[in-house]
C-alpha cells in the first residue's frame, strides 16, 4: 500500500500535513514538533498487546510522513506533484522507533509532575475542555479519551459549571448519558487501574525512563497518556538540557 493509502486508512486523512495537524506553510521545526506530539499519542509502548499492532502501524505510517516532510526535495516533490519521492525506500525495513529515538529526548518524569500541577483548574485547561466539549457534543466516553488528565467526578463538575455559567451548549450526550454508557466507561477505567498498578510493580531500576514515564502517568490516569504527553509538548518546547545553558538554542 503507498503512503497516501495508509494515511487515509489509518488517520482518515487525504494529505500528509493533514496527518500532523498542520498546514502546508508549516516551518520545518513546527513539522517535528508536530511529529513528536502525534507519534507521543500513538507509540506502540503506551497500550496493550491487543491494540499494539494497530499502534504500530499507525506509529510507522507517522514516521513515514516525518521521513518525506523532513526532507526539502521530497516535501517539494510532494508539494508540486502529489508525488512521494522514494516511496520503496519507505517499505525497507526501516526501524521507525530507531528513527524517532534518534530524532527526540526523552521527557522527564519531572516534566510531567510540574506540567500536572500547573495545568490541571488552570484557565487553559478549562480552554481545552471547552474545546473538547463542543467537538464531541458532549459525548463523556470521547472526551474522556481526548482531555488531559481527565477526571470523571472533576471533569463533569467542571462541565456542569460552565454550562450554568453559559460558556457551553447543554448538549444532550452529555446532559442524558445512558446510565449503562457510563458504567461501561467506568469499568474500563477500573481494569486499566489494574493494570497501571502491575506495571508499576513490575519496575526495575533497568527500565528506560519512557516507561517510568507511562508508569507514573498511568497511575495519575490510566487513559491519558497521550494528550498528556501533547500538553508536555506545548509547555516544554526545549530539550531539558537546552533549559540552562543552551537556553539560547533553537526550539527542537
Amino acid at each position: 500500500m503507498t503512503l497516501l493509502g495508509e494515511i487515509e486508512e489509518y488517520f482518515d486523512a487525504k494529505d500528509l500535513y493533514q496527518v500532523l495537524g498542520i498546514d502546508k506553510n508549516a516551518t520545518s521545526d513546527q513539522i517535528k514538533k508536530a511529529y513528536r506530539k502525534a507519534s507521543l499519542k500513538v507509540h506502540p509502548d503506551r497500550v496493550g498487546e491487543k491494540l499494539k499492532e494497530k499502534a504500530t502501524k499507525r506509529f510507522q505510517v507517522l514516521s513515514k510522513v516525518h521521513y518525506v516532510l523532513s526532507d526539502e526535495e521530497r516535501r517539494r516533490m510532494y508539494d508540486d506533484h502529489g508525488v512521494i519521492d522514494s516511496e520503496g525506500n519507505l517499505e525497507t525495513g526501516t526501524d521507525w522507533l530507531d528513527y524517532w529515538r534518534l530524532l527526540f529526548p526523552k521527557v522527564t518524569v519531572k516534566d510531567v509532575d510540574s506540567f500536572f500541577d500547573r495545568y490541571i483548574g488552570s484557565e487553559e485547561e478549562e480552554k481545552d475542555l471547552i474545546s473538547i466539549y463542543n467537538k464531541y457534543e458532549g459525548d463523556l466516553d470521547k472526551i474522556s479519551d481526548s482531555h488531559i488528565g481527565y477526571d470523571e467526578e472533576r471533569t463533569v463538575k467542571d462541565l456542569e459549571r460552565l454550562i450554568e455559567a453559559g460558556k457551553i451548549e447543554k448538549f444532550d450526550k452529555f446532559v442524558n448519558e445512558p446510565a449503562a454508557k457510563k458504567a461501561k466507561r467506568l469499568r474500563l477505567y477500573k481494569r486499566e487501574a489494574k493494570e497501571a498498578a502491575k506495571i508499576k510493580s513490575a519496575e526495575s531500576k533497568s527500565k528506560s525512563s519512557f516507561d517510568e514515564l507511562s508508569a507514573l502517568v498511568q497511575q495519575k490516569n490510566t487513559r491519558n497518556f497521550d494528550d498528556l504527553i501533547s500538553g508536555l509538548e506545548a509547555k516544554y518546547s526545549k530539550k531539558p538540557s537546552e533549559r540552562g545553558t543552551k537556553r539560547k538554542r533553537a526550539n527542537r
